[in-house]
């Protein structure tokens, strides 16, 4: 299981990726897509890692 902070790490680099592709042209689109996707699924991880308890 990764770290919270690897997970933050990712997160926050997924995000600066996502933020910056804004200025990219419509040939992106599907790639903002999965970028969103990811962040998305990446804060759900980080939420639940805070909000549950440790399982072990």
């Amino acid at each position: 299981m990764t770290s919270r902070r690897e997970l933050l790490c990712k997160y926050y680099v997924y995000k600066k990726i996502a933020s910056s592709s804004v200025n990219w042209s419509h040939h992106h689109h599907r790639l903002n897509y999965l970028l969103i996707i990811v962040l998305i699924t990446l804060e759900i991880e980080i939420e639940l890692m805070i909000t549950l308890p440790r399982a072990k």
